[in-house]
């Protein structure tokens, strides 16, 4: 019974906030009853479970003969809105001649008026610099003062400029569900909403894949129905499928340089990472601090990093030892790995950090491996003495 505006099996757009309503006619029916529902999913829904979930945006009973109504301004639809639709005849005694019809879905976009105030001149300076003709730019303005979403600027490039940039077949479409920019980019969007694709061919084949982020040439080429997204670079996440993904990268690499999780809060350098340097490892830090490539982490110790090299004192060392306190814990964050150390907080000045939060293990080697150099020392003085002690004795026994 219901004609138009949607569609049974998908969403159609209306580009109007006050569309016309249309249905076939029914035998016997003196009214027809008709109710909007804002439809959150696209979904195709029964009336009656409709109804019980949510309260129409509209309902109107509309009297015969007619075949159509049209919204008046005040009922007018909420531009980017998703809505379903349903229409059921009455006879004259007020009764339904049947059930609801099936329901219709609907989105709306309504094209918004751009204005200008004092820039038009401005945008025109620019387009000329590019060497766009005067009949295309009174066009493009006033494409856009009228609100086209799409503009295609064809031109020869910067005048008097050897590496002039190409304008042909440039292409934008902007709506508040969308930011499409470049030849074929997003061209076979259905109903993926919060979509960004910039570049030729930028999420090519995307058709209901919503809040993706694609930045470059052919970026997310292959991506269909994902979510998430964001792919960087030339090619980046060329064949990814998948949703909640980022690829950083100028190639269709299956290892970018940079790929993420954004549901898992995973991200993955494939490369050497340098922190404030150029690196020469897989982590290496400005400080001269690196992970080798096995695994093993070296701290900076460089004399050329040092100054105010002092010997540490017997005296220091022991007194720092004597002050440790050894304990074992498991971190907060993690219940199961168990741990021996020392809390940061109590350990001697030698070796506190500043803000007494973290340890450095080399300050706690350093102490021990002096505490042991003047055991060591003792050890040696304790067995001269021994060695003496012995002789005397042998001496005394021979008497």
């Amino acid at each position: 019974m219901a004609v138009s505006p949607g569609s049974e099996t998908g969403v159609v757009t209306v580009w109007q906030g006050c569309p016309t309503f249309s249905w076939s006619s029914v035998d016997q029916a003196a009214s027809c009853r008709i109710a909007v529902f804002a439809s959150a999913d696209g979904k195709i829904t029964p009336y009656e479970g409709m109804a019980v979930m949510l309260s129409p945006v509209i309902s109107k009973q509309i009297p015969g003969p007619a075949l159509s109504w049209t919204l008046s301004s005040e009922e007018s639809l909420k531009t980017g809105g998703m809505y379903a639709w349903y229409v059921q005849a009455v006879d004259a005694s007020g009764n339904a001649l049947g059930p609801w019809s099936n329901g219709k879905v609907f989105r709306v976009e309504v094209e918004q008026e751009v204005r200008f105030a004092g820039i038009e001149e401005m945008l025109a300076g620019k387009l000329r610099e590019y060497g766009v003709n005067e009949e295309t730019i009174t066009n493009i303005l006033s494409d856009m003062k009228s609100g086209v979403k799409e503009v295609v600027v064809r031109g020869a490039g910067r005048a008097g400029s050897k590496n002039t940039p190409d304008l042909r077949g440039v292409q934008g479409v902007e709506s508040s569900t969308r930011t499409l920019y470049g030849l074929e980019a997003g061209a076979s969007i259905t109903s993926g909403t919060g979509n960004t694709f910039i570049g030729y061919r930028a999420g090519r084949f995307n058709t209901t894949g919503d809040f993706n982020t694609f930045l470059g040439h052919h970026a997310g080429y292959f991506n269909t129905t994902g979510l998430g997204n964001v792919f960087l670079g030339y090619n980046a996440g060329y064949n990814e499928t998948g949703s909640n993904k980022l690829y950083i990268s100028n190639s269709a690499a299956s290892s970018p340089l940079i790929y993420g999780e954004f549901n898992n809060n995973i991200v993955t350098v494939n490369g050497q990472l340098g922190i404030g340097v150029n690196p020469s490892y897989p982590l290496h830090m400005s400080s001269g601090a690196y992970c080798s490539t096995g695994g093993t982490w070296t701290n900076a110790s460089s004399r050329a990093l040092k100054e105010n090299i002092e010997s540490l004192s017997a005296a220091e060392a022991m007194d720092a030892l004597t002050k440790l306190n050894p304990v074992k814990y498991n971190y907060k964050v993690d219940k199961v790995d168990k741990h021996v150390g020392f809390i940061a907080e109590d350990v001697p000045d030698l070796v506190a950090a500043a803000d007494r939060k973290g340890l450095s293990p080399m300050d706690i080697t350093a102490v021990l491996t002096k505490v042991v150099q003047e055991l060591r020392k003792e050890n040696q003085e304790y067995k001269k003495i021994i060695s003496d002690l012995r002789e005397r004795m042998a001496k005394l026994e021979k008497k």
